[in-house]
């Protein structure tokens, strides 16, 4: 069974055998464009021998007779986003594209199916939303530079078309070098190479650099105390002093100078919570927090396009302002809803696409495949809210002239805060968003089985899988990967991880003893209570050794040294303090012997 993600928009299969020989590759495309179809193809086929034809339309073939009498219907994809024709029969293929980055998805499906497909095939695919975005959030904990690129490119052969980065304190800054964080930072070398990939695999590159709140990686330095809105609120810049504006000035221009092939630079400007606190703003602006905000905000945009980039900024701030300051809103920026309910309506999305849109906004939208959901200390997503969440997308998606859908996918609520689980547990939801908004007729329920077979590399024919998975659904991944892990063929690690991180959380639940501490303070001195206590620490002691050393041992192969003991100190920090400080002593403390 072949088993493609995203799932093609048509796909027939003929009787004949298909009998296809990869030893020579012929590519046929314009000669300014070829660069990076060649690279992938090199990539994917390092054995075969490939010739280049300069042509004006894009197509690979195992011939080198002109494809262009393969009969195809090429009007099928004409004027789609990213669409492609796969013919195979025989021994003769043809992938057709009328763009470069077409051509490309076409070879990313090709790939899929090289080692599968035994009959006669034909692919008719194309996206239904044009822009389809993931999200690298770089605040919290991150994956190893290795693996950031790795995933670039998985993104791309999932069909993802464009990446927004936010990289807080982890860019290599020149003009203020001590916010670079002296252990994470990526070095300039690391930074172009993430650039060079994401080019390399048609992934465009958003970078997001905060303007105006969640600015606690600046505002957290002595020398720029003095801009913050309120003393004790790190994350929020005042907007009513020059050297704050002159500050966002030369955070956006290395942004903007680290990014020149960016068409877009995210800036940020949500859940800024302390507007007009400070005397300055209130002397100003008195209680009109919505016009202190949009004044602020238009000379970023301002900034922003004179050098000749299109400012995107959160929508939550103006979602609720009067007709007469939204009026006031710079329609150069567009607008990205990000609107995560597992239960979002089409109204939601619809009403607030006509606000914008009414005052001549570009509006775009956002997804969350990973956020906080009421639990700071997850492990992974939540997978039923989640997935809801990016279905509940599809309709307004359909029914508005929004034609980009990002996946944000959060690492903590803010960068101080605790971390959510690891990066590639999240690989499950992000990879469905890209499918769905590829094909919005994507079918929800066989998603679990088909990622199963083509994420993990399990054989779900297997006899034992019907057991194994019988009456689970989407939702159930994180509940189900742990015990599959022995039959994944492909990211068994990450099987490993998601297993290991629930047996964590049973654990924490099921042997509790920070739950009756209390207890010591009072019957401290009771041989009966102390032993009811000992019994509670000896076993979660016994539970969480083996746990705690699985971890350690599979984060290598995600995180650098210094963020696994950082990811491994927010789940164990408390459970050794209370080791150091209780429980050691609860375990040693001797009664004496009472005689009748």
């Amino acid at each position: 069974m072949l088993t493609i993600i995203p799932k093609p928009q048509r796909m027939g299969k003929g009787k004949g055998a298909l009998s296809l020989c990869f030893a020579n590759l012929h590519l046929f495309a314009p000669k300014t464009e070829s660069g990076r179809l060649t690279k992938k193809l090199r990539r994917e086929f390092p054995d075969a021998a490939l010739t280049l034809h300069e042509c004006e339309e894009y197509y690979l073939s195992l011939s080198a007779e002109n494809p262009l009498a393969a009969g195809l219907d090429k009007n099928a994809v004409k004027d789609k986003y990213d669409g492609y024709l796969l013919s195979a029969k025989g021994g003769d293929l043809t992938v057709y594209a009328p763009t470069a980055r077409g051509l490309f998805y076409g070879i990313v499906t090709l790939c899929r199916i090289k080692n599968e497909a035994r009959t006669e095939l034909y692919i008719e695919d194309y996206a239904d939303v044009k822009n389809r975005f993931g999200y690298f959030d770089l605040r919290m904990l991150h994956p190893k530079h290795e693996c950031l690129l790795s995933y670039i490119e998985e993104m791309a052969s999932y069909k993802a078309n464009g990446l927004i980065i936010e990289y807080e304190d982890k860019l290599p800054f020149t003009r203020y070098p001590f916010l670079s964080h002296k252990d994470f930072a990526m070095t300039a070398e690391q930074h172009a190479e993430l650039l060079s990939v994401a080019a390399d695999n048609y992934v465009e590159i958003i970078p997001l650099q905060q303007c105006f709140g969640h600015l606690e990686y600046v505002l957290k330095h002595p020398v720029f105390r003095q801009l913050r809105e309120c003393e004790d609120s790190l994350g929020e810049l005042c907007p009513s002093k020059e050297e704050s504006f002159a500050l966002v000035c030369n955070l956006l221009e290395e942004m903007m100078e680290k990014h020149p092939e960016s068409r877009y630079i995210h800036v940020g400007c949500d859940e800024v919570w302390t507007l007009c606190s400070c005397e300055v703003c209130h002397a100003a602006y008195g209680e009109d927090k919505e016009g202190c905000f949009i004044d602020f905000v238009n000379r970023i945009v301002d900034f922003v396009c004179a050098h000749g980039k299109i400012p995107i900024v959160w929508h939550d701030m103006l979602e609720h302002c009067s007709e007469e300051n939204s009026a006031r809103m710079d329609k150069r920026a567009a607008v990205m809803l990000w609107l995560y309910a597992a239960k979002l309506s089409e109204e939601q999305v619809t009403s607030l696409y006509k606000k914008f849109s009414t005052y001549g906004m570009t509006v775009m939208g956002a997804c969350a495949v990973c956020n906080n959901g009421g639990r700071d200390d997850q492990n992974y997503p939540l997978a039923d809210n989640r997935l809801n969440n990016v279905d509940a997308w599809v309709a307004p998606l359909a029914h508005t002239s929004i034609d980009t859908i990002v996946s944000t996918n959060w690492s903590a609520s803010f960068g101080m805060a605790c971390p959510y689980g690891i990066y590639e547990t999240s690989l499950y939801t992000l990879y469905y968003s890209f499918e769905k908004y590829w094909n919005k007729t994507a079918d929800r329920e066989t998603y679990l089985t088909r990622f199963l077979t083509d994420f993990h590399g399990i054989d779900t024919s297997l006899p034992e899988m019907a057991e194994l998975l019988r009456g689970r659904r989407a939702p159930d991944y994180y509940y189900a990967i742990g015990s599959l892990s022995e039959y994944c063929t492909k990211h068994k690690s990450i099987a490993q991880w998601i297993g290991v991180s629930r047996r964590y959380e049973q654990v924490k639940c099921h042997f509790p003893p920070h739950l009756y501490a209390y207890r010591y303070r009072f019957y401290g001195n009771e041989e009966g209570e102390v032993a009811s206590l000992r019994s509670k620490i000896l076993a979660f002691r016994e539970q969480l050794a083996p746990i705690r050393a699985q971890m350690e041992s599979l984060l290598s192969e995600f995180m650098s040294e210094g963020m696994a003991e950082l990811f491994l100190a927010s789940r164990f920090f408390f459970h050794d303090f209370l080791e150091e400080h209780l429980y050691g002593e609860v375990v040693a403390k001797q009664f004496p012997e009472q005689s009748e």
